[in-house]
């Protein structure tokens, strides 16, 4: 802020000149090589002002009423134009630079900040009230907007990101970016309250709890707890040998193809010593239970759902068990038409027996 500074000093020796001098005084109104003084210039008490100019080029500064003012005049054929201005304050303090702005050190503004042009900072920035910047900002620095703190999170170079001014330089700033560009956190701290959420009209839509519970709110799909679950109806979910469902999906399911992990296959029946049930057991079991051995009830079915991957082994198993039942009945058919195929050869002869007596 060294040139504010320099410029103030200028004002204050413009004014002790305006106290001596209350008309051009020195050099002439125009002309090449010469510098004009020119304090309150029509004795009107307009404004008071110093031009320094060579060539064709000249700045100003302006006591006006309301600012203080630093001009540039590129052609000084007229010389008493103000120029395009450089910089103002007005004597609440406030200040306006027009033009892009380099800041070496650590900048501090007390009052509102409007920047038009590129801006490069190469120390900490503090703003206490409003910033408007309309053009490009480079900060090199940390920097501190009322109470955000967006700069060096603590983790090194690789890492920046912003949070609460009161949350700085600790391990759960609200928001991280990596160097590289692969990875992009938010982040909360590890409490045992608390959330991150996402949220419309200030609802929240979407929450992620400290649990580690996935919530969308006034959604079909909801994942808590493990489970995870599509659709308005929450259906009870079912163990089946220490396994719990983690999908429970309300509503239809269209896909091409489904494949279930299995840990073994029903060929067991088909290996030697496989302890068939005979099939006048397996009909007193189906009298009475109605329905097949080892296959769930209707009642359990509809309770707790149709385990596709259970039901799936079981069908194939029994339909197996039929295959065996079958081949058992087919020796038996073929035993029986043996034996009927002999007795039709014997009756056949003592047919021919008789017909010769």
């Amino acid at each position: 802020m060294k040139l504010t500074k320099t410029l103030l000093l200028a004002l204050g020796m413009l004014l002790m000149y305006q106290a001596k001098m209350h008309s051009q005084s020195h050099g002439a109104a125009s002309g090449k090589d010469h510098d004009t003084w020119v304090v309150n210039q029509d004795r009107s008490n307009h404004y008071g002002r110093v031009k320094l100019y060579t060539g064709s080029s000249a700045f100003t500064l302006s006591n006006h009423k309301t600012d203080f003012r630093l001009d540039y005049i590129a052609n000084t054929s007229s010389w008493n134009r103000f120029g395009k201005p450089v910089f103002m304050v007005n004597p609440e303090g406030n200040a306006e630079i027009f033009g892009d702005i380099n800041i070496r050190k650590n900048a501090r503004i007390r009052g509102n900040a409007r920047i038009d042009g590129t801006t490069d900072m190469f120390g900490d920035v503090d703003i206490k009230k409003n910033a408007q910047i309309r053009g490009n900002a480079t900060i090199n620095g940390n920097m501190l907007i009322k109470s955000t703190y967006i700069g060096d999170v603590g983790h090194g170079n690789s890492w920046a990101g912003f949070s609460h001014n009161d949350r700085k330089n600790q391990t759960d700033y609200g928001f991280l970016s990596h160097a590289s560009g692969s990875m992009t956190l938010i982040n909360k701290a590890d409490t045992g309250n608390g959330y991150i959420g996402f949220r419309v009209g200030n609802i929240d839509k979407m929450v992620l709890t400290n649990a580690g519970n996935l919530e969308l709110k006034g959604g079909d799909i909801e994942l808590k707890g493990g489970d995870l679950k599509i659709g308005t109806l929450q259906l009870k979910s079912i163990t089946e040998e220490g396994a719990s469902t983690l999908l429970n999906i309300s509503g239809g399911v269209k896909t091409d193809k489904v494949v279930l992990n299995i840990g073994s296959f029903p060929d067991y029946v088909f290996q030697k010593g496989y302890n068939l049930m005979p099939i006048e057991t397996v009909a007193n079991y189906v009298a009475k239970n109605k329905h097949l051995p080892n296959i769930p009830s209707e009642k359990e079915m509809v309770a707790s759902g149709m385990d596709m991957r259970m039901i799936s082994l079981k069908l194939v198993e029994k339909v197996e068990e039929l295959t065996l039942y079958t081949i058992q009945q087919e020796e038996k058919l073929k035993a029986q038409n043996d034996i009927i195929q002999a007795l039709s050869k014997r009756l056949e002869q003592l047919e021919n027996n008789v017909s010769k007596q």
